[in-house]
């Protein structure tokens, strides 16, 4: 419980309740599942939109890389706080 003044004491302890790293793997792990499940929005996206499958294809490639990019710049940051 916080004291009147809105204050911690330096010799306070915060429990964390997880280790970093497995924070970092947690959020990696998110990031992946939101990229997998972006990839497969837009593949659906991109088949019912365009009927011939390599038209389909060339619309979704861009928009995959850019998604793919992204979340690995994501990841990279993520894991600068570690070093």
């Amino acid at each position: 419980m916080l004291p009147a003044s809105g204050h911690l004491h330096p010799s306070d302890q915060i429990a964390h309740l997880l280790d970093p790293v497995a924070v970092y793997a947690l959020q990696v792990g998110v990031l992946l599942a939101g990229l997998l499940l972006a990839v497969h929005a837009m593949d659906r996206i991109s088949r019912r939109l365009y009927p011939d499958r390599e038209a389909a294809l060339a619309s979704f490639l861009p928009v995959a890389g850019l998604g793919l990019i992204l979340t690995l710049v994501s990841v990279w940051t993520l894991g600068t706080a570690l070093l």
